[in-house]
């Protein structure tokens, strides 16, 4: 199902600091496993908002792995540019997403993993595309060419659509004359 959730937390960290902040899960169970992975003791846990997953969504994907790469090309590395781009996100749980994949890359994480830890909002195809980057070291060429062909998959859905909106509205025509003649006649 494209549902998400966002939590709001208060927790403790191990040296006795007081944080909040948003988490993106499914259930309070893997709030509490996020949170004690970043070593954060976990005190209030609420639901905050529900997410569905929607075409805005994955037009800012595009956009998102657009300004990725195009901030790599200029020389940028990768933490640096998804730090920049989480500030820059108008959506909280794209930020929330983001700021959980810039903490486990800080981990030694790498981004292929990471991006594979959200199935919905990067797709196992993509993130295969994003190892094979990140092995070749032109991860920036490799964004570059997903985003294009994301961007190709979009438009030929929207073609297609287009392409069976006339044939539809005819073949609904068809069947309320029909519809209607039936009544007429049997009546």
């Amino acid at each position: 199902m494209k549902l998400h959730f966002i939590y709001r937390y208060n927790a403790l960290t191990y040296q006795g600091e007081w944080l909040s902040g948003n988490v993106v899960a499914q259930s309070k169970h893997e709030v509490i496993d996020q949170l004690i992975q970043q070593q954060k003791l976990p005190v209030k846990i609420r639901l905050y908002r529900v997410i569905i997953f929607q075409n805005s969504d994955k037009q800012y994907r595009i956009q998102l792995l657009e300004q990725l790469a195009l901030l790599l090309h200029s020389g940028l590395a990768l933490l640096p540019a998804l730090t920049l781009l989480k500030e820059e996100c108008r959506y909280l749980h794209w930020q929330c997403v983001l700021n959980d994949i810039i903490f486990h890359l800080n981990q030694g994480g790498a981004l292929s993993k990471q991006l594979s830890r959200y199935p919905l909002y990067f797709p196992a195809n993509l993130t295969h595309f994003i190892y094979i980057g990140e092995e070749s070291g032109k991860l920036d060429e490799v964004l570059l060419l997903q985003t294009t062909q994301l961007k190709n998959q979009r438009d030929l859905i929207k073609k297609i659509i287009k392409a069976f909106q006339y044939p539809l509205f005819l073949l609904l025509t068809l069947i309320v004359i029909t519809i209607s003649m039936f009544d007429l006649c049997f009546t």
